[in-house]
């Protein structure tokens, strides 16, 4: 009997060496099987965030060079606009330069600017022709409310015009002290270099 328990203790002895050793196996296959699992996933999700990333930054990228783009755009349409601004200004200061506005020429209907203008002109020894007169038109009040009559903008062909008339009109006020040309008919004339 003793004899057999010890054979059967060496049996189990053999049994429980075999069995943890297989349960051993079998625990680091599985391990073995999680972790290559767990590897390949956490590859795969490396590998679509390196993916996303690079994608990212190629659209980073793109953005930045069109956005460079615009502004380099950008400051030439505003270099652009600058220069014709410029040129704008220039031509309606030279369109300008060459009008006259008279003041407080009273309003009537059916009146002829061109030949009050033209009265007005051989009042101060300055006779001027009806070609010399480009265009001679009442312009907007600038306060809508005021009794005023609207002032008369002439266009002469030249800047000559313009100031020789002007000097007409001071020579004539100079030598009338008494009976100035704006006392006689209310009107007073000056160059216009600039209308807002």
């Amino acid at each position: 009997m003793r004899q057999f328990s010890e054979l059967i203790d060496l049996k189990l002895d053999s049994i429980r060496s075999t069995l943890s050793l297989e349960i051993q196996e079998k625990v680091k296959s599985e391990v073995k099987a999680v972790v290559e699992t767990i590897k390949q996933e956490f590859t795969e999700t490396t590998d679509f965030i390196s993916k996303e990333q690079k994608d990212t930054r190629t659209n980073l990228d793109q953005a930045i060079k069109r956005i460079t783009e615009l502004e380099a755009q950008k400051a030439k349409v505003q270099s652009d606009m600058a220069k014709l601004e410029y040129r704008l200004c220039q031509s309606e200061k030279a369109s300008r330069s060459c009008n006259l506005e008279v003041h407080c020429i009273p309003e009537r209907r059916n009146e002829n600017l061109a030949m009050l203008f033209k009265n007005l002109c051989e009042q101060i020894k300055m006779p001027i022709s009806d070609s010399d007169i480009r265009s001679c038109r009442r312009i907007a009040k600038l306060n809508p409310s005021s009794d005023r009559p609207r002032n008369v903008l002439v266009t002469l062909p030249s800047e000559r015009h313009r100031d020789a008339i002007i000097s007409g009109v001071k020579r004539y006020n100079r030598g009338n002290p008494m009976d100035h040309i704006n006392h006689i008919n209310s009107v007073h004339m000056r160059g216009v270099e600039r209308m807002s």
